[in-house]
């Protein structure tokens, strides 16, 4: 019998933890055990994303689009391991719009 030992990379910490559906949002993980050479990710819902390991206690990664708002997972792991540590929830927000401005003009000194 093998025995293989589970040691996954953890988090304690991550910001922000929301962002727009289209994406584009830098996270910052914060935890313990990241290790460069293993090839860290990010998993928003089930979309893998490459880390940027920045210290062995600190990542970045850029969230993905996403098909909806909502609450949804995000993990760290190993490209190649099956398991993760540590589950956060990211939340995805509809980006607002602008719809109308008023007025619609004012001084160049501003105080409108």
């Amino acid at each position: 019998m093998e025995f293989i030992f589970f040691n996954p990379p953890g988090i304690t910490e991550a910001t922000p933890l929301r962002g727009p559906t289209y994406g584009g949002t830098e996270v910052h993980i914060y935890g313990n055990k990241f290790n460069h050479a293993r090839d860290p990710v990010c998993i928003f819902g089930g979309i893998t994303v490459d880390a940027k390991f920045l210290t062995p206690s600190h990542l970045s990664c850029i969230s993905p689009p996403f098909h909806k708002a909502g609450e949804t997972t995000m993990v760290v792991k190993y490209r190649k391991d099956r398991f993760h540590a540590g589950v956060m929830i990211y939340l995805y927000y509809e980006p607002p719009t602008v719809e109308q401005i008023e007025p619609s003009c004012g001084p160049l000194k501003g105080f409108t």
